[in-house]
Protein backbone atom coordinates (compact mmCIF):
# COMPACT_ATOMS: atom_id res chain seq x y z
CA UNK A 1 0.00 0.00 0.00
CA UNK A 2 0.96 3.64 -1.04
CA UNK A 3 1.49 6.41 2.16
CA UNK A 4 -0.57 8.81 1.80
CA UNK A 5 -1.38 12.72 3.61
CA UNK A 6 -4.76 14.29 3.16
CA UNK A 7 -5.40 17.98 4.26
CA UNK A 8 -8.79 18.96 5.02
CA UNK A 9 -9.98 22.49 5.18
CA UNK A 10 -13.58 22.13 7.17
CA UNK A 11 -16.16 25.21 7.22
CA UNK A 12 -15.36 27.78 9.82
CA UNK A 13 -19.23 27.83 11.17
CA UNK A 14 -19.06 24.08 12.61
CA UNK A 15 -18.62 23.76 16.33
CA UNK A 16 -16.37 21.76 18.04
CA UNK A 17 -19.01 18.72 18.06
CA UNK A 18 -19.97 19.16 14.08
CA UNK A 19 -15.90 19.04 13.11
CA UNK A 20 -15.04 16.12 15.52
CA UNK A 21 -18.03 14.35 13.66
CA UNK A 22 -17.18 15.05 10.28
CA UNK A 23 -13.56 14.37 10.75
CA UNK A 24 -14.31 10.89 12.11
CA UNK A 25 -16.73 10.33 9.30
CA UNK A 26 -13.90 10.93 6.86
CA UNK A 27 -12.12 8.54 9.10
CA UNK A 28 -14.18 6.12 9.05
CA UNK A 29 -14.65 6.40 5.34
CA UNK A 30 -10.96 5.91 5.34
CA UNK A 31 -10.78 2.85 7.06
CA UNK A 32 -13.66 1.50 5.67
CA UNK A 33 -12.27 1.61 2.37
CA UNK A 34 -8.81 -0.69 3.90
CA UNK A 35 -6.69 2.61 4.42
CA UNK A 36 -4.58 2.33 8.19
CA UNK A 37 -4.67 5.90 9.73
CA UNK A 38 -1.24 6.49 11.26
CA UNK A 39 -1.92 10.03 12.51
CA UNK A 40 -4.83 12.49 12.57
CA UNK A 41 -3.87 16.14 13.80
CA UNK A 42 -6.19 18.65 14.20
CA UNK A 43 -4.95 22.33 13.56
CA UNK A 44 -7.92 24.76 14.10
CA UNK A 45 -9.13 27.64 12.73
CA UNK A 46 -6.83 29.58 10.62
CA UNK A 47 -7.67 32.26 7.93
CA UNK A 48 -7.46 31.05 4.50
CA UNK A 49 -4.71 32.97 1.86
CA UNK A 50 -7.89 34.08 -0.12
CA UNK A 51 -11.63 33.09 -0.10
CA UNK A 52 -12.91 29.69 -0.84
CA UNK A 53 -16.88 29.58 -1.14
CA UNK A 54 -17.45 32.95 0.38
CA UNK A 55 -15.73 32.12 3.20
CA UNK A 56 -11.88 33.85 4.78
CA UNK A 57 -11.44 30.88 7.34
CA UNK A 58 -11.36 27.43 7.73
CA UNK A 59 -10.49 24.09 10.07
CA UNK A 60 -7.39 22.79 8.87
CA UNK A 61 -7.50 18.95 9.56
CA UNK A 62 -4.28 16.76 8.43
CA UNK A 63 -4.68 12.78 7.72
CA UNK A 64 -1.66 10.51 7.75
CA UNK A 65 -2.10 7.13 6.28
CA UNK A 66 -1.53 4.09 4.04
CA UNK A 67 -4.14 3.01 1.39
CA UNK A 68 -4.78 1.82 -1.87
CA UNK A 69 -5.33 4.01 -5.04
CA UNK A 70 -8.96 2.87 -4.74
CA UNK A 71 -9.61 4.36 -1.75
CA UNK A 72 -8.42 7.85 -2.40
CA UNK A 73 -10.95 7.75 -5.35
CA UNK A 74 -13.64 7.06 -3.14
CA UNK A 75 -12.62 8.97 -0.89
CA UNK A 76 -12.08 12.31 -2.65
CA UNK A 77 -15.06 11.63 -4.91
CA UNK A 78 -16.95 11.84 -1.40
CA UNK A 79 -14.96 15.32 -0.03
CA UNK A 80 -15.90 17.15 -3.62
CA UNK A 81 -20.16 16.94 -2.74
CA UNK A 82 -19.87 17.43 1.07
CA UNK A 83 -21.04 21.14 1.64
CA UNK A 84 -18.96 20.95 4.84
CA UNK A 85 -15.37 20.38 3.55
CA UNK A 86 -14.08 24.02 1.40
CA UNK A 87 -10.77 22.41 -0.15
CA UNK A 88 -8.93 19.02 0.57
CA UNK A 89 -5.26 18.17 -0.86
CA UNK A 90 -3.98 14.71 -1.15
CA UNK A 91 -0.45 13.93 -1.87
CA UNK A 92 1.10 10.67 -2.22
CA UNK A 93 4.44 10.22 0.53
CA UNK A 94 7.36 8.00 0.20
CA UNK A 95 7.25 5.43 3.55
CA UNK A 96 10.16 7.52 5.12
CA UNK A 97 8.29 10.92 4.73
CA UNK A 98 6.27 12.93 6.90
CA UNK A 99 5.70 16.48 6.15
CA UNK A 100 7.00 18.12 9.53
CA UNK A 101 3.98 19.88 11.48
CA UNK A 102 5.77 23.07 11.90
CA UNK A 103 6.27 23.67 8.50
CA UNK A 104 2.93 23.38 7.73
CA UNK A 105 1.47 25.38 10.40
CA UNK A 106 4.13 28.03 9.38
CA UNK A 107 5.32 28.24 12.70
CA UNK A 108 9.77 29.35 12.37
CA UNK A 109 11.99 27.67 14.92
CA UNK A 110 13.13 30.03 17.60
CA UNK A 111 16.45 30.20 19.61
CA UNK A 112 16.16 31.12 23.29
CA UNK A 113 16.51 34.60 22.90
CA UNK A 114 13.10 34.84 20.58
CA UNK A 115 15.38 35.11 17.63
CA UNK A 116 14.71 33.03 14.50
CA UNK A 117 16.72 30.37 13.79
CA UNK A 118 19.00 30.40 10.84
CA UNK A 119 17.46 27.09 9.24
CA UNK A 120 15.39 27.41 5.87
CA UNK A 121 12.88 25.11 4.52
CA UNK A 122 13.90 22.61 1.55
CA UNK A 123 11.50 24.27 -0.72
CA UNK A 124 13.10 27.88 -0.27
CA UNK A 125 16.98 27.24 -0.75
CA UNK A 126 18.80 30.26 0.53
CA UNK A 127 20.96 32.50 -2.12
CA UNK A 128 24.01 32.90 -0.04
CA UNK A 129 25.36 35.57 -2.57
CA UNK A 130 23.47 38.26 -5.49
CA UNK A 131 23.69 37.23 -8.36
CA UNK A 132 27.03 38.73 -10.39
CA UNK A 133 26.54 41.53 -13.07
CA UNK A 134 27.69 39.54 -16.06
CA UNK A 135 24.88 36.77 -15.75
CA UNK A 136 24.26 35.11 -19.05
CA UNK A 137 20.68 36.09 -18.39
CA UNK A 138 21.23 40.09 -19.54
CA UNK A 139 22.65 38.00 -23.54
CA UNK A 140 20.11 38.40 -26.16
CA UNK A 141 18.91 35.02 -26.76
CA UNK A 142 20.14 33.57 -30.31
CA UNK A 143 18.36 34.03 -33.73
CA UNK A 144 16.21 30.96 -34.61
CA UNK A 145 18.17 28.60 -37.29
CA UNK A 146 17.36 26.58 -39.82
CA UNK A 147 17.45 22.84 -39.70
CA UNK A 148 19.70 22.69 -42.40
CA UNK A 149 22.69 24.91 -40.83
CA UNK A 150 24.80 23.76 -38.43
CA UNK A 151 24.73 25.91 -34.81
CA UNK A 152 27.25 28.93 -34.47
CA UNK A 153 28.82 29.08 -31.35
CA UNK A 154 29.45 32.60 -29.68
CA UNK A 155 33.27 32.55 -31.27
CA UNK A 156 31.85 32.22 -34.43
CA UNK A 157 29.73 34.76 -34.48
CA UNK A 158 30.85 37.96 -35.27
CA UNK A 159 30.79 40.24 -32.76
CA UNK A 160 28.93 44.30 -33.50
CA UNK A 161 31.35 46.93 -33.45
CA UNK A 162 30.19 50.61 -32.31
CA UNK A 163 30.71 53.57 -34.17
CA UNK A 164 33.19 55.80 -32.88
CA UNK A 165 32.09 59.05 -31.82
CA UNK A 166 33.48 62.09 -33.91
CA UNK A 167 33.62 65.50 -33.43
CA UNK A 168 32.17 66.48 -36.68
CA UNK A 169 28.81 64.29 -36.09
CA UNK A 170 28.25 65.91 -33.12
CA UNK A 171 28.71 69.19 -34.34
CA UNK A 172 25.87 69.09 -37.17
CA UNK A 173 22.40 70.60 -36.87
CA UNK A 174 19.57 68.29 -36.68
CA UNK A 175 17.51 68.02 -39.88
CA UNK A 176 14.39 70.74 -39.25
CA UNK A 177 11.40 69.47 -38.86
CA UNK A 178 7.92 70.29 -40.25
CA UNK A 179 6.13 70.83 -36.92
CA UNK A 180 9.34 73.72 -36.25
CA UNK A 181 8.56 75.18 -40.12
CA UNK A 182 4.32 75.78 -39.31
CA UNK A 183 3.02 79.07 -37.68
CA UNK A 184 1.44 78.87 -34.21
CA UNK A 185 -1.63 77.75 -34.79
CA UNK A 186 -4.54 78.03 -31.23
CA UNK A 187 -6.42 74.97 -31.67
CA UNK A 188 -10.50 75.46 -31.78
CA UNK A 189 -9.73 78.61 -34.22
Amino acid sequence: MTHYETILIFHPDLSDEELDTHAEAVRDRLTAGGAEIKDMERWGKRRLAYNVRRQRYGHYVLYRYTAPAKVIRETESHLTISEFVLKYLTVRCGSDEKTPPDFLRGERGRTEEGEPTEETSPRSPERTHPPSESSDSEKPPPAPQKADEPAATEAETPAVEAKPATAEAEAEPEPATAEAETPDVKPGA
